[in-house]
């Protein structure tokens, strides 16, 4: 009540610290229950001087060591990917999602390879030559920063038709080559076949965001059974898609703010202010009108959920702090403290 009738968002030192109060004697309440239970449960220790995270001598013996950390530059502040309810606008920890299924589109999409890398990788080649990537999550398309392709799977350039019969040159993992032909009931014309390596380190063009182009990096946890053996990455909006960019120096890029709406910074700047969830359906839309969306159908699946409100989660990008255990090799130095 005394937050709710503070005019100030401010709240006065009097009133923080009734506040503080009464948190205190609410924990020193159930502190003491806790303590007669473990007690009948033949619990043994030194009752009389227990350990208590809010103690005084608890607290400032922990401000004190982390002043420590900060003044030898060990703590540093940056994104970090992580589950967030947009319905209830906090994070979720493992243990509170819950995974129901969920219909979703299938969409195949064209990343363009670069002219450049184009014309020294496949010189033969006439027209242009696109990656093509599977997405569940198409509303993450405008936070992409690379695609990733399996880096010892066998890649295929293909020739497949649009709708008006013009040729476009695919390159698409060979195991998957043949299931992605017949998705558009066309024959397999497989013009070449190579390693994963030859791609590494090209560019290819974002499909609708102008002038960006984005990496073509290898990983070992892209599936080569299903899709198209590529996929999109885009770091501030996946917990893998996160790992593998802080792998390969990707920017965590992440406009979308707590309440799941693109935010400031968005590319392309129409989106901003658009729920994520309408931004699903106008990327599908712009694909198309490209004429950079292959094929799209929808697919069920199992889709992680809020255990409070019930609703889809989205993964999103916030500012949290860590303790860099490169600094000072401090890793190196507790690992050889263990041995």
């Amino acid at each position: 009540d005394s937050i709710k009738t503070t005019n100030d968002s401010a709240l006065s030192s009097e009133k923080r610290s009734e506040i503080i109060k009464a948190c205190r004697e609410y924990a020193n309440k159930w502190i003491e229950v806790q303590k007669e239970e473990f007690k009948k449960l033949g619990v043994l220790m030194d009752w009389e001087n227990p350990y208590i995270t809010m103690s005084h001598e608890y607290e400032s013996a922990t401000l004190r060591a982390f002043g420590k950390l900060v003044n030898e530059g060990y703590v540093e502040r940056k994104n970090k990917t992580v589950a967030w309810c947009p319905s209830c606008q906090t994070t979720l920890a493992s243990a509170e999602i819950e995974y129901q299924d969920r219909k979703d589109p299938s969409v195949y999409v064209e990343f363009e390879l670069d002219e450049q890398n184009k014309l020294s990788l496949f010189p033969k080649v006439s027209g242009t030559i696109s990656i093509a990537v599977w997405t569940t999550t198409p509303w993450t398309l405008p936070l992409n920063r690379a695609v990733m392709i399996h880096k010892d799977a066998p890649y295929r350039l293909i020739e497949i038709k649009d709708k008006n019969n013009n040729i476009k040159n695919i390159i698409i993992g060979a195991q998957v080559s043949e299931n992605f032909v017949k998705l558009l009931n066309q024959d397999l014309v497989v013009l070449e076949e190579f390693s994963p390596a030859r791609l590494f380190g090209s560019k290819v063009l974002h499909p609708y965001v102008k002038n960006l182009k984005v990496p073509v990096i290898l990983d070992s946890s892209v599936g080569v059974d299903d899709g198209t053996a590529a996929v999109h990455i885009a770091p501030g909006c996946g917990p893998v898609d996160y790992e593998i960019g802080v792998k390969n120096g990707l920017e965590v890029y992440c406009p979308v703010s707590p309440d799941g709406k693109y935010s400031a910074g968005i590319e392309p700047i129409e989106l901003e202010g658009m729920p994520v969830a309408d931004g699903q359906i106008w990327v599908i839309k712009k694909l198309a009108e490209l004429g950079k969306m292959l094929f799209k159908n929808n697919i069920t699946h199992s889709y992680p959920h809020c255990w409070r409100c019930r609703n889809g989660l989205i993964f999103r990008a916030t500012r949290q702090w860590f303790f860099d255990l490169n600094t000072q090799n401090v890793k190196q130095a507790a690992l050889d403290a263990i041995n």
